[in-house]
C-alpha cells in the first residue's frame, strides 16, 4: 500500500556496490511501482539483500552500464538511502526491461508528482 499501484514485477540478479564485479550476487524480486522500486531477494534473513521501497525522487541515479551485448541488461541505481554502498546494481531479463526502468526514471524525474498528488495516493490507501 505505501508504495503505490505495482506496475511490474521482474525476476533479476542483484548486488551492492559499485564494484565492477560485486562478490555477492542475489537473486530475487525488482517490484516497480508508481512511487518508486525495491528488490527483495526472499530470504528473510539478514544475510540477503532487500532495499525497502525507494521512491523515484530519492534515486540520485538510474542508468544503463553500457551497450555492450555483456551489459546490456544491467542497471546502476544510486541513492542515498541505500545503505551502506548508495550503489545497487541489477541485472535484468531482457535490454527492453531495462530500458522501460530506464524510462520510468526519466519520466518521474522530469516530471515529479506533486505534493497534492502526493497526499491524494496515501489517503487512497
Amino acid at each position: 500500500p505505501e508504495g503505490g499501484t505495482l506496475l511490474r514485477t521482474q525476476v533479476c540478479v542483484a548486488a551492492e556496490g559499485d564494484q565492477q564485479q560485486p562478490e555477492e550476487w542475489f537473486v530475487g524480486s525488482l517490484f516497480i511501482s508508481e512511487l518508486g522500486m525495491l528488490f527483495d531477494d526472499g530470504s528473510g534473513n539478514d544475510m540477503g539483500l532487500r532495499t525497502g521501497l525507494v521512491r523515484w525522487e530519492a534515486m540520485q541515479s538510474l542508468r544503463r552500464c553500457s551497450q555492450e551485448s555483456t551489459n546490456r541488461n544491467k542497471v546502476v541505481l544510486t541513492s542515498s538511502l541505500l545503505s551502506p554502498s548508495h550503489v545497487l546494481q541489477l541485472h535484468l531479463g531482457a535490454s527492453l526491461v531495462a530500458n522501460w526502468l530506464c524510462d520510468m526514471w526519466m519520466t518521474h524525474k522530469k516530471n515529479p508528482p506533486s505534493a497534492a498528488t502526493r497526499a491524494s495516493r496515501a489517503l487512497s490507501f
